[in-house]
């Protein structure tokens, strides 16, 4: 079901760039439900790319889908107007958002782990959050849609995410996030995670009150 999501996320767009595409399942479902046309799908390991062939072969997609080896950016020649870069950790993506390439329409970013930190890397970097998307399968993930421009955001905004914020839908997220903090014992809480659950609470207090 979250390859399914993630596909849907695509809706609209020409050509996607799926970076480490793994078994190319996100461009292989794009395809197929119409929400794209083309696909570049890309993987530093020949391994996974492998079995991204053998997907591809079986849903007849040969034509539509162009396979590369590449490390991030580095070997991609072929033009674009969506980057895919999901199922990684914050620095992974960073390292790969510094190479050298051509800026698509929008970006689609899907960080495992410290998405606060990649949030404070866009503003810090002129990249503008447009949206975000949260989805749940045991456990949360969630999604940025990112573009090319400059835009400030506020410190609560890296934990709380500028528009997650404001989506009723945030409410179970914010409130899973601080039981988990909140399971931290007291006298081992930094000032950082004491920060992040006033802020927690205070969302989920702001998203309560505009439910009645």
């Amino acid at each position: 079901m979250r390859i399914k999501f993630i596909a849907s996320l695509l809706k609209g767009a020409n050509t996607v760039l799926d970076i480490g595409t793994d078994h190319a399942k996100v461009l292989i479902e794009a395809l197929k439900s119409g929400y794209i046309k083309k696909g570049i799908g890309s993987d530093v390991n020949k391994g996974p790319l492998k079995n991204a062939l053998k997907n591809i072969d079986k849903a007849q997609l040969n034509d539509k889908i162009t396979l590369v080896q590449s490390d991030g950016f580095k070997k991609i020649t072929n033009s674009y107007d969506v980057v895919v870069i999901t199922g990684m950790g914050y620095e992974l993506i960073k390292s790969i958002l510094q190479q050298d390439h051509q800026a698509p329409k929008y970006y689609l970013l899907g960080a495992h782990y410290q998405v606060e930190l990649l949030r404070k890397y866009l503003a810090e970097h002129n990249y503008q959050i447009i949206d975000e998307y949260l989805f749940f399968e045991k456990k949360y993930y969630l999604f940025l849609k990112v573009i090319n421009k400059k835009a400030l955001l506020e410190e609560e905004d890296y934990y709380l995410g500028p528009i997650l914020k404001t989506k009723q839908e945030a409410l179970p997220y914010y409130k899973d996030e601080l039981d988990k903090l909140l399971k931290i014992k007291e006298h081992h809480r930094s000032n950082q995670i004491k920060k992040q659950i006033s802020l927690l609470k205070e969302a989920i207090t702001n998203l309560e009150r505009q439910q009645n």
